[in-house]
């Protein structure tokens, strides 16, 4: 019932936005009738659902104002303490406040089935291996290639370059480059919002994740499964070693990781609106939604836990983590892994090579091994 909640909800901003009054109040009822049904009741739906509808009216009074009603990101936090605190949605550094509503009219049928993003940036001899994989299982026409600019600097805009001729050589869709420099988070924030309105299911790669010659099949045949089931966000295919094959699994993994659009549109407005925060009352979000509950879901794999840095500043990997959580969603195993983190050694920002990342939950291989997985 939460998805629905939240499905009637989105629906109905995109109806008042358009100044459909009537639908917008309309799909409110039915929203209302999904708390009625649902258990346990969550007080913070109930007062979210009487904004939106006192919201809705105002905008009918003033209908020739073209505000644009956004949805706060307190929706899940099972705390009356956060819904009191963030009634109001954040303004939106991506310049995407309308997301919701630009997405939704998007008709599902006018999207492509299938896609993949790959990120790459200066690693260029880790991403051409990551492509070269996708080029043998003739993927390459799914593929669109994201990389960050330079921002004036001269010596990163040499290593930039080569990376971009280097991905030039190869038949992707599509090459997404820019001259400012955003930094990874906010480039996969602006790369999800691409993908869902342009496709009914994608594929997310890092540079670093290389794929085997059954990833693009496991991910197809793991979406399918997953279609239907709302409780289920994502799927994955770097496996961390400790869940149960065919069973879904608390944490997020976003070592190679797959989704639905429908699903995952809402969930990117809460991920967004988490970044668009002061880090101050991100944080405090964070503590307040991280209750007990929420540990016993997502800190499933020691040594590496979430809440490690969802403590400390935004990740957007660890955040969705959270968010999922807080949504009653989990993530699926694909069958066989397919995907191989290669990220450790000289050119990581994060993982020495080691042998703890080379085990359970972080199963990482050096890049010099990365074909014998293919």
């Amino acid at each position: 019932m939460t998805v629905n909640f939240w499905k009637y909800c989105d629906l109905a901003l995109s109806s008042c936005n358009s100044l459909d009054f009537k639908n917008a109040l309309s799909l409110c009822d039915k929203a209302g009738q999904t708390l009625v049904e649902s258990e346990p009741f969550q007080e913070g739906r109930k007062n979210y659902l009487e904004t939106l509808v006192k919201l809705i009216h105002d905008r009918k009074s003033y209908s020739s104002d073209a505000r644009i009603i956004q949805r706060p990101i307190s929706n899940e936090a099972n705390s009356e303490v956060v819904n009191a605190k963030y009634t109001k949605p954040y303004i939106d550094p991506l310049c995407v406040s309308g997301i919701l509503d630009e997405l939704q009219l998007v008709k599902t049928e006018e999207k492509e089935d299938f896609g993949i993003i790959v990120f790459g940036f200066t690693r260029t001899k880790l991403l051409e291996t990551t492509l070269e994989s996708l080029r043998k299982q003739h993927a390459l026409k799914y593929t669109e290639v994201w990389i960050d600019g330079d921002q004036g600097n001269p010596e990163l805009r040499k290593k930039i370059e080569k990376t971009v001729d280097m991905v030039s050589s190869y038949p992707v869709k599509h090459i997404h480059t820019q001259r400012g420099n955003y930094g990874f988070r906010k480039m996969i924030l602006l790369a999800l919002k691409s993908m869902v309105s342009r496709y009914k299911e994608f594929v997310v790669l890092e540079d670093d994740c290389f794929p085997s010659r059954n990833m693009v099949t496991e991910f197809k045949s793991a979406l399918s499964k997953t279609r239907e089931k709302s409780d289920v966000l994502t799927v994955y295919g770097h496996h961390f070693g400790l869940e149960k094959k065919g069973e879904p699994f608390g944490r997020f993994q976003g070592w190679g990781w797959g989704t639905n659009s429908a699903k995952f549109i809402p969930v990117l407005r809460q991920l967004i609106d988490c970044y668009s925060m002061p880090e101050k009352d991100y944080l405090q979000f964070v503590k307040t939604s991280f209750t007990a509950d929420i540990q016993r879901k997502i800190e499933i794999t020691p040594p590496r836990l979430p809440s490690h840095t969802l403590a400390n500043f935004f990740a957007w990997d660890e955040t969705l983590c959270l968010l999922s959580a807080l949504n009653g969603q989990t993530h699926m195993p694909t069958d066989e892994r397919v995907i191989f983190n290669c990220g450790i050694g000289e050119d990581s920002a994060h993982f020495r090579d080691q042998d703890i990342y080379r085990k359970p939950p972080f199963n990482m291989i050096p890049p010099s091994t990365a074909w014998d997985y293919f």
